[in-house]
């Protein structure tokens, strides 16, 4: 049988009571960028047994050490029928996303990696249009993206979330790449909500990819990073060397 838990006492977006003024709060992190550019390979140095990744992927991670990883989580869909970022009093089984975002957020791991957004948005898309009709589609929809970012930014842990960008074309016909979100009022917004967005770059050097996070803007790449945490344009694919940066600017 399943397991079955309550969110009691929830409040209105379901936003898990965990932060505390005990806690140092670190700026959640997007990663993003075409497939094959080193986004998922950049988990490979995290600590394995501190580490949690949430993998709506359901695949393979990309590096030897990924059997090290030995919490990760593949939920089978979002949310059970009739749950709702405006109605989040359901019991949830541990098949769903909700589910298993809550007991991570709620754990004492000190790293989340959110593999990925995209998968993750689908999923959302899946459940609300097989839960809901007509407008109310599209209204649990966008209240869950928002109820997900939302969840992110009050994480007591360091959270990496990593997505697949598009182009946008703009309304002077110039195209710009974006973080692939279904919605157009969510297009191009969702990186407003992160402080530091990094986005993956690839050189050749002596006929290898070299693969790096660029972390400023390079006119088409919205990236940015809080003044002065990066010394460099171009950093290390290392999600632990970015938390390094973090903390050294943070601590300071």
């Amino acid at each position: 049988m399943e397991t079955i838990t309550r969110i009691n006492g929830a409040p209105k977006m379901a936003v898990p009571p965990h932060s505390t003024s005990e806690v140092k709060l670190y700026p959640p992190v997007l990663i993003v960028g075409r497939s094959g550019t080193g986004k998922s390979t950049s988990i490979r140095n995290l600590p394995c047994d501190s580490t949690i990744i949430v993998n709506t992927e359901k695949k393979v991670l990309p590096f030897k050490s990924a059997k090290n990883f030995k919490m990760q989580v593949s939920p089978k869909y979002f949310a059970p029928m009739g749950w709702s970022p405006l109605n989040p009093e359901l019991a949830l089984d541990s098949s769903s996303f909700v589910y298993n975002w809550f007991r991570a957020l709620q754990s004492k791991a000190d790293f989340l990696v959110l593999e990925s957004w995209t998968s993750t948005t689908e999923m959302i898309d899946d459940w609300a249009n097989k839960c809901f009709s007509g407008f109310d589609q599209w209204k649990n929809y966008n209240a869950a993206i928002m109820w997900l970012v939302h969840s992110m930014k009050q994480a007591n842990k360091q959270l990496f979330v990593i997505g697949i960008e598009e182009w946008i074309t703009l309304d002077d016909g110039t195209s710009e790449r974006h973080l692939a979100v279904k919605g157009k009022q969510h297009r191009g917004m969702i990186e407003k909500e992160f402080s530091i967005v990094l986005w993956t770059d690839v050189q050749m050097h002596d006929g290898k990819p070299i693969f790096h996070f660029r972390t400023t803007t390079d006119g088409e790449r919205p990236c940015k990073a809080p003044h002065e945490m990066f010394n460099d344009i171009l950093i290390p694919n290392d999600l632990l060397e970015v938390n390094k940066a973090i903390r050294a600017y943070y601590d300071e």
